[in-house]
């Protein structure tokens, strides 16, 4: 079998600068959240913070499939490798292989906006869906043609895979090969297809930001006192400093945190029912905590 590499080192670069240009709007971002006064204005600062800091995730988690890509050449299949993924092209399926070139125009594809960034989902008028493997531009990628899936890739040595392409397809297959895509156990999982688990998670995201947002906008106007207890008859019968109004935030974040990681824990041990139980029950605490703060701020 022959294995042709592919040449990362635009990608990794792209990465890697892109990786530290994002940590440090985050940084720049608490900074900003530090050194405010407290308003509405910090919450978008610490909300821009973690956006940045998913984002820098994001693209760390894409590195190694540039890092570690490759496309191997037998008579019987084509192995694209891209990073822990395998897709096994039986030889027997392809059709033609032709430049991505003649896919200019019409061609859409997303993609993220990284030179050598590659890897991503598109479509042509003609060949309909393509699936991206490239670390390289389109004046260097081939296009792998099979009845049901296409193919972009980027060998480094692209007139030498061509000609180990065209030896072998001429050769004819030795055995049958099944089409087949192998990937780490965890993308398998029925959570990213769940959608009532997005749902509560939304709700409860969503519930506690609400929360932090409500808290730092109203304490610039809250008053240097604020009502914390009332008794039976509604009067208040404690009081406190403003910066009280941050107590159910930081309960509300510790609950927040806790809800998710059980609920995932008894989620992945085939426990539905009881992770929605308590993914459903940590949005009524964020619910909860909404109302005091409104209780309290307010009053």
């Amino acid at each position: 079998m022959s294995v042709f590499e592919t040449d990362s080192r635009l990608p990794f670069t792209a990465g890697i600068v892109a990786i530290i240009a994002v940590l440090g709007g985050a940084a720049a971002a608490v900074l900003g959240a530090i050194f405010t006064p407290v308003s509405l204005i910090t919450f978008l600062y610490i909300l821009i913070a973690l956006l940045l800091l998913v984002l820098a995730i994001y693209i760390t988690a894409q590195l190694p499939g540039y890092l570690r890509s490759s496309y191997a050449l037998d008579r019987n299949a084509l192995v694209i490798r891209w990073g822990s993924l395998r897709e096994i092209v039986p030889m027997a399926e392809i059709q033609r292989v032709i430049a991505a070139t003649d896919l200019a125009e019409g061609l859409r594809l997303r993609r993220f906006p990284l030179p050598g960034w590659w890897r991503g989902q598109g479509r042509h008028p003609a060949l309909g869906k393509l699936f991206f493997y490239a670390t390289d531009g389109l004046q260097n990628q081939i296009v792998v043609i099979t009845p049901d899936r296409n193919y972009v890739i980027s060998p480094y040595d692209a007139e030498g895979f061509l000609d180990a392409f065209n030896a072998r397809y001429d050769m004819r297959p030795t055995q049958q090969v099944l089409y087949s895509r192998v990937e780490p156990h965890f993308k398998n999982w029925q959570f990213w297809s769940d959608h009532a688990a997005h749902f509560l998670l939304l709700s409860m995201l969503l519930a506690h930001l609400g929360l932090v947002a409500l808290a730092t906008g109203r304490y610039p106007s809250a008053p240097a006192q604020i009502p914390l207890h009332f008794d039976a008859a509604g009067i208040v019968d404690r009081i406190g400093p403003r910066t009280q109004i941050f107590a159910p935030v930081l309960v509300g974040t510790v609950l927040f945190l806790l809800s998710i990681a059980a609920g995932m824990l008894v989620y992945t041990r085939k426990e539905r029912g009881m992770a929605y139980l308590l993914w459903g029950g940590g949005v009524a605490v964020q619910a909860m905590f909404v109302v005091a703060i409104v209780t309290i701020a307010f009053a």
